[in-house]
């Protein structure tokens, strides 16, 4: 409920993404996330931070990008924890060169359309996610989603408000 209540009061994106991450990072106990959202057909990494919340750089070249596309293509999340011995995974040179031990990638949906992703990993242990950890993280992804598109569209709202303003000042200029 308090989860859902900081989601839902939060129309301000760059903070609502702030605690979106910080909140699934805790939930399931990973080293490091990724809150990537879908802008124009490419991955756009809005807030990368390890657990102790410390902003990850250049993390782009943090995550494996396949992985994050095949989620935000199907829509299906992605879960190992044994990722390196994961044969699904051999021809995905990031997960080799990343050193990743365990992952979780699951997409943020608005009915059937896919705004986004959140990209958990773990390059210290296996073992890190459970089935207990995908329904949680599902169940918020979600409610996340839902967050996501209504800060997205009070920040439109907003933008579209100033323009009609800025017009109206304009045509009063004109007409008089």
């Amino acid at each position: 409920f308090s989860i859902n209540t900081k989601l839902n009061s939060n129309l301000n994106l760059d903070s609502l993404l702030d605690i979106i991450i910080d909140t699934a990072l805790s939930f399931a106990n990973a080293e490091r996330g990724f809150l990537v959202l879908s802008e124009n057909e490419s991955i756009d990494v809005k807030v990368a931070r390890n657990m102790e919340k410390k902003r990850v750089e250049d993390s782009i070249n943090k995550i494996s990008k396949k992985i994050i596309s095949k989620v935000m293509k199907t829509g299906t999340p992605i879960i190992s924890n044994d990722i390196l011995g994961d044969n699904r995974f051999d021809e995905y040179t990031s997960v080799m060169n990343l050193k990743l031990k365990s992952i979780f990638c699951i997409p943020f949906k608005i009915k059937d359309r896919i705004i986004g992703a959140i990209y958990l990993d773990n390059t210290l242990q296996r073992g890190v996610f459970n089935d207990l950890d995908k329904k949680l993280i599902q169940t918020f992804a979600d409610q996340a989603a839902v967050a996501i598109e209504n800060a997205r569209l009070f920040t439109e709202l907003e933008r579209s408000k100033r323009e009609i303003e800025e017009f109206n000042v304009k045509l009063e200029k004109t007409v008089i």
